[in-house]
């Protein structure tokens, strides 16, 4: 039926999102991944989040990906700007607490876009305490293209993530 080709092609699309994200995936369920692999938390953490356009062409859901649960205090005001038209900075409130937001948390990003498939993962030295990062070069490996851009913190010790914080598309 239709709607069985739908779910088809939608379960499709969030296995080739994990197979690009996987290790990002795999920081941010690890603690999740108890009777299942990470990449099957992936999937059950977002197929019902993720759809088809009208023209059953573009997934859509995007901007709501999950890449990690956890319970350390998330990513505060994240806010993404073009820089030297190639380079995408990511700026953030340090929300330090001293308990379940360490200043020395460090930011994993994930960037995934759309058009392409093509995904890229950093595992930062940044730190919570720091506010910002810069993806030197984006513009170059993503022309073009609709990206998502998720980012968590890990803590030192790599024990516990923040959920992470994606609500931004670009079309850069």
């Amino acid at each position: 039926t239709p709607s069985q080709v739908a779910q088809k092609k939608k379960f499709g699309a969030v296995v080739a999102i994990s197979r690009a994200l996987l290790p990002v995936i795999r920081v941010g369920f690890k603690a999740m991944a108890k009777s299942m692999t990470e990449a099957n938390v992936f999937l059950s953490q977002n197929i019902k989040k993720l759809g088809w356009d009208a023209a059953n062409m573009k997934l859509t859901g995007l901007a709501d990906l999950i890449v990690s649960k956890g319970n350390l205090l998330p990513v505060a005001g994240l806010a993404l700007d073009i820089t030297n038209g190639i380079d995408i900075k990511l700026s953030w409130t340090d929300n330090s607490d001293g308990s379940s937001g360490m200043a020395t948390d460090r930011l994993l990003v994930a960037v995934y876009d759309q058009l392409s498939g093509g995904s890229l993962v950093k595992v930062t030295t940044v730190t919570r305490s720091q506010g910002t990062y810069t993806l030197v070069g984006a513009q170059t490996q993503f022309p073009s293209s609709e990206l998502v851009i998720c980012a968590f913190f890990v803590s030192a010790d790599g024990r516990n993530v923040s959920d992470n914080v994606n609500k931004f598309q670009f079309i850069l």
